[in-house]
């Protein structure tokens, strides 16, 4: 304005100035949202003349076209393999309704009995044969045994059981023997059963030469041995023990043994399948002092055996033990 006026003064026209005139500055109107508007039926939403708009829902896949007009020949295979199959089934369903329920249902009870207590044979049983003799109350007995078994026959490996008479025929018994044997051994008598004892012949063919060679001899030799069963065994087994001492002098005669030929100072030890011997060899095995206590757990009953030579007590194991 002030520049208009100073040119009016000095006689000048004012230059026009073209005057824009802004409007006020518009404030944004606040976005409403549309009107909502009804969902359209699908009858109401054209496109054009015969044409639909299509459905939302998803489209189910066509069904497989089947022809029905002809039915298929099942092959004989499929029906035998379904025919077993339909056999099976059966039979498992009455394995299961009725033989496993059989097998549960059933509880089989055990009744306790009791387990029978075996009895062992007696000697006689065991070894049938024997052969008797006769000796006078008068004779030696030591000597007239020895002497009356020279004219026996002894059979190779077996055992026969000696039934010893006196001149009037009464039998000798455990006591008389080792009353005749003039043998003194405290409480052994006590723990044997004297029903149940026996003298026996024995037909061996182990025998030494003089220079220690085994060799087996064709013909026999004769070995006494005495087998008793025992009522105590632990009563046995001490007696024998305390007559160790002098045990080869008593019984010198009866096995016909040299005590000078003994090859050890006292008695050995010796085992023969499970079974512990005693022994004293003059000078070899096959004329010796064997003796043990055999225990059959199987019968509950122990027997003594005492003989005149390794084979001999060997064989007298096992024929107590496989009887």
């Amino acid at each position: 304005m002030g520049e208009d006026l100073e040119s009016a003064k000095k006689g000048m026209k004012p230059e026009s100035k073209s005057f824009e005139i802004k409007p006020p500055p518009i404030s944004p109107k606040p976005m409403t949202p549309p009107p909502l508007k009804a969902p359209l039926t699908p009858s109401e939403t054209r496109l054009g003349q015969g044409n639909r708009t299509r459905s939302l829902e998803m489209q189910k896949p066509a069904a497989p076209f089947t022809d029905i007009s002809r039915p298929k020949k099942s092959s004989p295979i499929l029906k035998i393999i379904i025919l077993i199959l339909g056999i099976s089934v059966v039979f498992a369903g009455i394995w299961y309704f009725m033989i496993r329920e059989e097998k549960i249902a059933v509880i089989p009870t055990f009744t306790p009995t009791a387990t029978p207590t075996l009895t062992s044979k007696t000697l006689s049983e065991i070894i049938p044969s024997s052969s008797q003799i006769t000796i006078s109350s008068a004779e030696n007995f030591s000597t007239a045994l020895n002497n009356k078994i020279k004219s026996l026959t002894p059979i190779k490996d077996k055992f026969l059981i000696l039934e010893v008479f006196d001149e009037n025929g009464d039998k000798y018994t455990l006591s008389d023997f080792i009353a005749k044997l003039n043998v003194s051994i405290p409480g052994l008598l006590d723990s044997l059963d004297p029903s149940d004892a026996a003298l026996l012949l024995y037909g061996q063919k182990e025998m030494f030469n003089d220079k220690g060679l085994l060799n087996f001899s064709p013909t026999p030799k004769a070995k006494i041995s005495l087998i008793a069963k025992s009522i105590s065994s632990s009563s046995t087994r001490s007696a024998l023990n305390t007559w160790e001492i002098t045990m080869t002098d008593e019984l010198k005669n009866l096995f016909v043994l040299d005590p000078q030929k003994a090859s050890a100072q006292t008695f050995l030890d010796n085992t023969y399948n499970g079974v512990d011997i005693r022994y004293r060899n003059f000078s070899y095995a096959d004329n010796s002092i064997d003796y043990t206590i055999i225990n059959l757990s199987e019968f509950n009953s122990n027997y003594l055996i005492l003989t005149n030579s390794r084979e001999s007590i060997y064989s007298a194991i096992d024929l107590l033990r496989n009887q």
